[in-house]
């Protein structure tokens, strides 16, 4: 991140020992948890042991929000962004800009805006 500070307090990483579904965890830690924590100074990695659990990455934010993100199954290359996805995100909830969503003309309308005001009474 180049510019302003991370909203991401602590990152932690929980995996079963033994299971399957933690194998591309498993070598994360292994190989790349070393060279992922000097590339997020200031964020705190922790690695927990959850027997019998799938693998999930877990987030909490300077803001009190947490977020939780499955990666079962996933390679080692897939944790990795999964814990990058993590640590660059906000902490807020998503909203729809619902500007975005409605029409906008190139140009007004020569009529005027309709209202149901206007439109007359045939009988």
């Amino acid at each position: 991140m180049e510019r302003g500070v991370r909203q991401v307090a602590q990152i932690t990483l929980r995996l079963c020992e033994h299971s399957g579904s933690s194998s591309g965890a498993r070598i994360f830690v292994a190989q790349r948890l070393e060279s992922m924590k000097n590339a997020l100074l200031g964020v705190e990695l922790q690695v927990e042991q959850l027997p019998g659990r799938h693998p999930h990455v877990e987030a909490v934010y300077r803001n009190g929000a947490r977020k939780v993100l499955s990666v079962k199954n996933k390679s080692v290359e897939g944790v990795e962004e999964g814990v990058l996805y993590m640590s660059n995100q906000s902490g807020r909830k998503v909203k729809k800009d619902f500007r975005a969503s409605r029409p906008i003309a190139s140009s007004p309308s020569i009529q005027g805006m309709w209202t149901p005001r206007r439109v007359p009474n045939f009988k």
